[in-house]
């Protein structure tokens, strides 16, 4: 006799999807911190004096 549980595939999902979730959430903050240094090393621009 199998020891098969219908449960198991869905609880196999959702152990996908929550390492999904927290490896998308760690890019997701490399990008940030990535996105955030370049704002704060670049130059603003000088005014062009059109008013």
């Amino acid at each position: 006799m199998f020891n098969w549980r219908p449960v198991y595939d869905i609880e196999m999902r959702t152990k996908l999807l929550e390492l999904e979730n927290r490896r998308l959430a760690e890019l997701e903050s490399r990008m940030d911190a990535l996105l955030l240094n370049t704002d704060s090393s670049s130059q603003t621009p000088p005014a062009t004096g059109s008013n």
